[in-house]
């Protein structure tokens, strides 16, 4: 069969290293090949072809073989990249170029020497001290050396010379690529990032420098503590499967008393909703007790009936109530654990300034809280041991409305979790979440009535992210089948969205339950009571690294528009398979 060593690469079941990602939209033009390790633009066409694993933190290191100089341009860019294939066009990615000059928000200057068909660009992305430096053929450069690049200096780092806004520029998940952003002429990549130092049998010789920790044949070795983009060595997580802490069950309503099972664990959250008619959304959870619900399609108060009798070990009763257990009605339970009582009292912990109690799951980075209105602004302990970056609250003993904090909002905007409203910067959206985000013990309430009437009952949930589990993040959408490709470091089981920036677009909710195969296109919305429906131009792809809209429904892909999401995994990337 001819084989030889370039045919031989250490990629396995058990260490997956990275390749581009041919799902990115930002491909454009490219074509892939060699096991998706190559791309290659023509004069006319743009593309970028960036890494399948984008690591939050850490350091790392990949090689990329210039095939076609022409065009040939390498960085890195954050998760908040816009749509466009130029890199080096805003403040979310940098790129050093095929002539030498560095791009950053739309400026440049010199950087490097010109580049020629034949070198080895090397990368060198610290995410930890937010640096990044560029090598060509093992001489790193403006100057900088591999002690530098090891002890963390910025001083000759490409972020330095470009004065990039470090805190900007490395935010959330970080992807190294490369890329043709001109269409005036052509360029071709080869990546190793760690799989293989041939390149393809382009290079001459195979070389076997691994990283530290023994992964990986690069052609020059790795500085001390950067990394292979390999499963290996991505973060050890605290959940690997995560229908662990969160599961979604299916039923069929009986019309009489009767317990559902297989949930896996006892649920301290549930969110039930008819699949096949109007019946409403319903919330109940352990800290307000069984059998007192709240709907999120509804400005309702709390109510008591017999629609959830228990919260059992492997799930939950039910009573006759028709929402829940509508004989012939098609169900489905949206289950959290959070597990662990706590209690708050401001006054003698100084933890806050408003009292609470709730159940939390710090691995899971999930509470669920309750507290009492002052009228005043003040501060809660949320039970989390990191800062929440979505929160979802209801007043409970009167008609008001949900309110929804959302990290890409940021403290100083609110949206509604039971309209199809865009997000709110007014005044009263000041003084609901104070102009203060949340830290790692305590979330901020201004005196606006929906989150803090004086007297009033609240229910807050909390969500914080947590590696290869749980993501609050945001994108911009294409109006493209080929849609954004938004990495979430896991598999999804479930995914909510919601577009903020206009109104006119529900909150969309799609799990892998009932849609276990791709194209995920079975609708329930949380701000409606319609049944389940699917449709042509509104579906996603659930990836084993995160999801992608197929469609170009409004909803979730509509040009330029804003979105944000909350999705929790089925399992973790670092040991996930595609579906």
């Amino acid at each position: 069969m001819n084989l030889d060593y370039r045919d031989s690469v250490p990629d396995t079941p058990t260490n997956n290293f990275a390749t581009f990602n041919p799902l990115d939209t930002y491909a454009g033009a490219t074509t892939f090949s060699e096991g998706n390790l190559k791309g290659v633009t023509t004069s006319g066409g743009t593309g970028r072809q960036t890494s399948t694993i984008r690591p939050a933190s850490g350091k790392w290191y990949a090689e990329f073989y210039v095939a076609d100089s022409t065009r040939f341009a390498v960085g890195i860019e954050n998760g908040q990249r816009t749509n466009s294939a130029q890199g080096g066009n805003d403040v979310n990615s940098i790129i050093a170029s095929y002539n030498g000059q560095y791009y950053y928000n739309g400026g440049g200057g010199s950087y490097m020497s010109s580049l020629s068909n034949g070198n080895i660009v090397q990368v060198a992305m610290d995410v930890d001290n937010k640096l990044v430096f560029i090598g060509i053929n093992n001489t790193w450069q403006n100057s900088a050396t591999a002690s530098e690049i090891e002890a963390g200096t910025a001083t000759n780092s490409l972020g330095a010379k470009a004065s990039a806004t470090a805190a900007t520029l490395f935010q959330g998940d970080m992807g190294i690529f490369t890329e043709d952003n001109s269409g005036s002429g052509a360029m071709s990549s080869i990546a190793n990032f760690g799989q293989d130092s041939s390149f393809a049998g382009n290079y001459a010789t195979a070389n076997s420098n691994a990283d530290e920790n023994g992964f990986g044949s690069f052609a020059y070795a790795p500085p001390t503590g950067f990394l292979a983009l390999c499963s290996q060595n991505l973060p050890d997580v605290d959940i690997i499967d995560g229908t662990e802490n969160f599961n979604t069950v299916l039923y069929t309503g009986t019309g009489s008393s009767r317990s559902v099972t297989g949930v896996g664990f006892s649920p301290d959250w549930i969110w039930m909703k008819s699949r096949s008619d109007a019946s409403g959304h319903r919330f109940y959870d352990v800290v307000r007790g069984a059998g007192k619900g709240l709907s999120s399609h509804s400005t309702g108060e709390e109510y008591i009936e017999t629609g959830l009798t228990s919260f059992d070990s492997d799930g939950f009763s039910l009573g006759t109530q028709a929402g829940t257990n509508g004989s012939g009605t098609s169900m489905v339970a949206w289950n959290w654990l959070a597990g662990t009582a706590f209690s708050n009292d401001a006054s003698a912990t100084s933890v806050g300034t408003i009292d609470s109690a709730g159940e939390v799951n710090t691995t899971a980075g999930f509470s669920v809280v309750s507290y009492t209105g002052t009228g005043s602004a003040g501060t809660i302990k949320h039970g989390l041991s990191a800062a929440p970056e979505m929160l979802i609250v209801k007043n409970r003993d009167t008609a008001r409305d949900w309110m929804v904090y959302h990290s890409a909002l940021g403290a100083t905007k609110r949206i509604w979790l039971n309209y199809d409203l865009a997000e709110d910067s007014g005044t009263a959206a000041s003084a609901t979440w104070n102009d203060t985000a949340p830290t790692s013990t305590v979330f901020s309430i201004g005196n606006n009535i929906h989150i803090n009437e004086s007297g009033d009952n609240y229910i807050a949930y909390c969500f914080a992210n947590v590696e290869g589990y749980c993501k609050v993040g945001s994108y911009l959408g294409n109006n493209s089948s080929d849609g954004t490709f938004i990495y979430t470091g896991f598999r999804p089981a479930w995914v909510m969205i919601k577009k903020y920036n206009a109104a006119g677009q529900w909150w969309g909710i799609y799990d892998s339950v009932r849609d276990p195969d791709n194209l995920v296109k079975q609708r329930l919305w949380a701000n409606a009571s319609n049944a389940e429906s699917a449709y042509s131009t509104d579906e996603l792809d659930f990836l084993s690294n995160g999801f992608k809209p197929r469609g170009n429904y409004d909803s979730i892909n509509g040009s330029g528009s804003s979105y944000l999401y909350l999705a929790f995994a089925e399992q973790a990337f670092k040991f996930s398979n595609a579906r």
